[in-house]
């Protein structure tokens, strides 16, 4: 692959103009060479607006990106990594693309809606026992089913069903795994990960 070329970047932006993919060309010390305009809304969303030098990325993303550069040098001469934020009941995976001959990372950002966990049920204010069969009843399991993995009999399961549906103010389990998939929507205290604080 040859050197990437001034006519080579105007190229590729005519091209991506149009993109609706997230991505980011990075070129020498981590400096952005081009971003689409979703990395952009992306980039805002889950970091602020970027720093007044405009081809520089958020430091928390750009310190997760030195990271990954310092755990790739003795990998092969190309590298893949990725990582997930959670903000705002959404996940932003970030994958990063190093091409070590050529000095050029490509970050490309996806924001993916938050999945339904028995964790982010626990704002309906359910014992941690009704949480998990709520858990079980939204992915369509049967009493019997739930029951089996949760180690009670099915008519322990509905017993805690009644329980549930008295405190969420319903009366069938369609109802109720609705109101279960609501609540895994609502925006939460998303932190950055460990790896990107």
């Amino acid at each position: 692959m040859n050197q990437l070329t001034q006519k080579d970047l105007r190229a590729f932006h005519a091209c991506a103009r149009h993109c609706d993919r997230a991505v980011i060309i990075l070129k020498g010390k981590k400096r952005v060479r081009w971003m689409t305009e979703p990395a952009r809304r992306c980039v805002a969303e889950f970091f602020g607006d970027l720093p007044q030098q405009a081809n520089r990325l958020p430091a928390p993303l750009e310190r997760w990106i030195e990271q990954r550069s310092l755990a790739r040098r003795n990998n092969g001469p190309a590298f893949r990594s990725s990582t997930a934020i959670e903000r705002n009941g959404e996940e932003l995976v970030v994958r990063l693309v190093t091409d070590k001959q050529e000095g050029i990372q490509l970050v490309r950002l996806e924001k993916q809606r938050r999945a339904l966990s028995a964790r982010s049920l626990e704002g309906l204010g359910l014992t941690q026992r009704e949480t998990e069969v709520l858990f079980c009843v939204a992915q369509g399991k049967t009493n019997t089913e739930t029951g089996g993995i949760l180690g009670l009999s099915r008519f322990t399961v509905r017993k805690h069903l009644e329980h549930i549906y008295q405190k969420l103010g319903v009366q069938t389990r369609t109802a109720a795994a609705a109101l279960a998939y609501g609540e895994s929507r609502k925006p939460g205290i998303g932190e950055l990960p460990s790896n990107l604080a």
